[in-house]
């Protein structure tokens, strides 16, 4: 097992830990709060993070890493799909979006946990940034950094109600 891998993942199960415990700490009114950068409910932006998950690992993490081909999709196909998603679980209860956090994330942190030092290092263009992007970047910033902005955004917009 990879040292560094291990330290990502354990890093993105502390990402994860502390947006279960919001879940669990938030009030009922800051859970049905609008996150105005966001555009979207609190519960909206939660389920989000869960579900982002799995589309990074599906989509990129995982077909880089294993040197498949990596699904086509553009930034205005993200922002329709976040766009739909955001409406869909508008009023999204704490229990649905604790489960899609937790169906989402264990097998991403299990899988990043696998990863080889050579995997990490793997690198892949995508659209919207000028240089290569490694594994191991996407994983910092894209599944442990995307949680803890969007977590960032939720606590505030929470935080502004009452």
């Amino acid at each position: 097992m990879s040292e560094r891998a291990n330290a990502l993942a354990d890093a993105l199960q502390l990402a994860t830990d502390d947006v279960d415990r919001f879940i669990g700490e938030v009030s009922d009114e800051g859970w049905q709060a609008t996150c105005p950068g966001e555009q979207c409910t609190v519960a909206a932006l939660i389920c989000h993070i869960g579900n982002a998950y799995t589309g990074m690992l599906d989509s990129i993490i995982k077909p880089v890493a294993e040197g498949a081909p990596r699904p086509e999709f553009s930034p205005e196909d993200l922002h329709r799909w976040n766009a739909q998603a955001a409406q869909m679980y508008a009023g999204a209860s704490r229990e649905q979006a604790r489960e899609i956090l937790r169906t989402a994330s264990a097998p991403t942190i299990s899988y990043v946990r696998g990863l080889s030092d050579e995997q990490l290092a793997t690198s892949f263009d995508l659209p919207q940034r000028p240089e290569p992007v490694t594994v191991e970047a996407m994983v910092i910033h894209g599944l442990t950094g995307h949680p803890r902005e969007h977590l960032a955004s939720a606590r505030a917009a929470a935080g502004s109600v009452g």
